[in-house]
């Protein structure tokens, strides 16, 4: 009866990514051992390889040479303070990182600038991509309801008003001091009286 778990075992030990000579190895240790246990060998070796591979975060060619690290690759905050919003966000999408915008006041000539970039992380540090990076960014001054030119007009008005109510007040003014002058010389002081009929009698 024909023996293949030596085939067998190469094939395992080949696609798990084990070093040529181990492949060897196996496959020999394969053909002396017989019955259902000869490719436990070759098995167990092949998972304790990707077990390895696993904690040191590396992978394998097959040949036993690192080909790169497994996972999401660090990568390097960089200094944005100063620089348009929008070329910030551009940066940080072509590196993988989130920006983290919050608004606040400033000058107007920084508006949409970034002001500042507080840790967590700080400026240089190594994070995986998808790290949120925090930004404040300048809004420029609050704009209030009414603008200069608003201002000026209401002010006008209001002199306009304040001229037409003083107007009146001093027309009412006027006809009052002249109705009691009016009164005044209809209404002489009785000591008078008396003596302008005392020199008419005499």
């Amino acid at each position: 009866m024909a023996n293949y778990n030596p085939l067998f075992a190469g094939y395992i030990t080949k696609e798990g990514g084990l070093p040529v000579d181990e492949c060897i190895a196996l496959t020999a240790a394969a053909m002396v051992i017989q019955g259902p246990l000869a490719l436990a060998p070759a098995l167990v070796a092949v998972q304790r390889h990707r077990d390895m591979d696993r904690l040191d975060g590396s992978g394998s060619d097959g040949s036993g040479e690192v080909t790169g690290p497994v996972g999401p690759p660090l990568v390097d905050v960089p200094d944005l303070i100063g620089q348009p919003l929008d070329d910030v966000r551009r940066r940080l999408k072509e590196l993988g990182l989130v920006p983290d915008v919050s608004l606040h006041e400033s000058a107007d000539d920084e508006k949409g600038m970034v002001l500042d970039q507080p840790p967590p992380p700080s400026v240089g540090d190594m994070v995986d991509t998808g790290t949120m990076i925090a930004l404040k960014v300048g809004a420029g001054q609050p704009k209030r309801n009414e603008t200069p030119g608003d201002d000026a007009a209401a002010i006008a008005d209001l002199r306009r008003d304040v001229d037409e109510r003083l107007g009146k007040i001093e027309q009412s003014i006027a006809k009052l001091t002249e109705m009691v002058a009016k009164a005044a010389a209809s209404v002489a002081p009785p000591t008078a009286q008396a003596g302008d009929k005392k020199q008419a009698g005499g």
